[in-house]
């Protein structure tokens, strides 16, 4: 329809991470201690913590910001990785325990000043289980405040807000790293701060041949830094042969060029639009990069019904599900007579592994504990009380901010297995007293 469409990849070269030089970096550890970080996920994190303050090089400067309700900075600004500081870190590290509510703003707003210093390399780790209400405003402090920094997320625990964390990533020109068993810890977080230690390239630019290069939309609009293992991937809508040359086969020609800093020197490179490889599904994923930029004017003051609008005008164009579109199925078969009415029945709710529920819903109360004079309910009876509300009425009720959708996996598993035996007990008895033939 009279647009071209690209993806271009970027691979770091194929190098052992000793041969690339290490800049002198600033790392912001920030540690999410919450109550929802209670059990398991609190410990993953302190391992992953101290594993990248034992990452630190002589010439880094670190800091460790942990946060539930309100922030607690190890040191006021980043100090140099000397012994004495690293020290301090792991005992700081070592003593967090997970408690009380979540405000992630402060501690972002901590770390990420907007600030841009040249000759150092600002990198900021946000370990956390992503347990928030408030994301659209807490993309939009990263959005304000990122500055020259880079933001990289680590989900912990089994159930993370994977949305978030990517997202906040995406926008603060990181990656998002998960870690769902503390043995993954090492492996997981020893990649990440190898890929960090030694990025291939920096402030990277891409210059596509157009006249004017407002006309190209190119997503990620901001292109995230190289690292060793992890390549970038960009995705560009151009209008046809706006070069002023077409090849044979109806595609733009000329040369796109890559720019950016290797080792603190100006660095780029250039190759021919003609010499891609033509395939189908790229104007699919322009669509879906496109889609995710428009989602994100919103948390940075754009029109809710503009944005809408032109999210949907782009999923239906491309044939894509988004959050306004889907892919619907009609089927012609009655399975429900119409004036047979619907059942409501409470669905049994599994926590995330690991997670501790008396920290997410409350204590359960001691049944020989004196009553006291004007009783309060405690967070568990409330919650309980609104699945007997639930299931007596009807009444949809929001329990708690934890995914709903678990089912009663254990019967079902026993019921699988008592199939099972059946079916061997009838398959064995049928070859041992099923019909046979006589010989002669």
């Amino acid at each position: 329809e009279g647009q071209d469409y690209h993806l271009l990849m970027l691979m770091p070269p194929e190098v052992d991470a000793a041969e690339l030089p290490t800049p002198p970096r600033d790392v912001v550890f920030i540690i999410d201690t919450s109550g929802s970080m209670a059990g398991q996920s609190i410990v993953q994190a302190r391992q992953a913590l101290l594993f990248g303050i034992d990452d630190l090089g002589p010439d880094d400067r670190f800091n460790v910001i942990a946060f539930d309700s309100l922030p607690t900075p190890l040191f006021h600004s980043p100090k140099p990785a000397d012994s004495a500081s690293l020290a301090a870190g792991r005992r700081f590290v070592q003593g967090l325990v997970a408690d009380n509510g979540t405000e992630m703003r402060p501690a972002l707003e901590l770390a990420l000043d907007g600030a841009r210093e040249t000759g150092r390399l600002r990198q900021v780790v946000f370990v956390t289980d992503g347990a928030v209400g408030n994301e659209a405003e807490l993309f939009s402090v990263i959005h304000d405040r990122l500055g020259d920094a880079r933001l990289f997320t680590v989900g912990i625990g089994s159930a993370p807000n994977s949305h978030f964390m990517r997202e906040a990533a995406e926008a603060g020109r990181g990656t998002f790293t998960y870690i769902g068993a503390a043995a993954e810890v090492a492996e997981r977080m020893g990649g990440l701060f190898a890929r960090l230690a030694h990025p291939a390239l920096t402030d990277i630019a891409i210059d596509w041949p157009l006249a004017e290069p407002s006309q190209a939309a190119m997503y990620p609009a901001v292109v995230p830094d190289l690292y060793l293992g992890e390549p970038v991937v960009a995705t560009v809508r151009l209008p046809a042969g706006s070069a002023g040359e077409v090849t044979v086969r109806g595609r733009l020609a000329g040369e796109v060029t890559v720019r950016g800093r290797l080792a603190g020197e100006a660095w780029s490179a250039s190759t021919r639009l003609a010499d891609g490889r033509s395939a189908a599904g790229v104007a699919g994923l322009w669509a879906r990069d496109r889609i995710a930029e428009l989602e994100r004017r919103r948390y940075r003051g754009g029109d809710p019904e503009t944005v809408r609008a032109e999210i949907t005008a782009v999923a239906l164009r491309h044939q894509i599900v988004s959050q306004y579109t889907s892919l619907v199925a009609i089927d012609d078969a009655v399975v429900r007579p119409a004036d047979e009415p619907l059942d409501t029945e409470a669905v049994a709710t599994n926590p995330p592994h690991g997670v501790d529920m008396d920290m997410v819903l409350g204590p359960a109360p001691d049944p020989q504990a004196p009553s006291p004079a004007a009783p309060a309910v405690s967070p568990r009876e409330a919650s309980l009380n609104a699945i007997r509300l639930m299931a007596s009425t009807g009444t949809p009720v929001l329990v708690a901010q934890l995914p709903v959708g678990a089912t009663p996996a254990h019967r079902h598993l026993m019921i699988g297995l008592v199939c099972l035996v059946a079916a061997l007990t009838l398959l064995v008895a049928a070859r041992r007293f099923g019909p046979r033939r006589s010989a002669g």
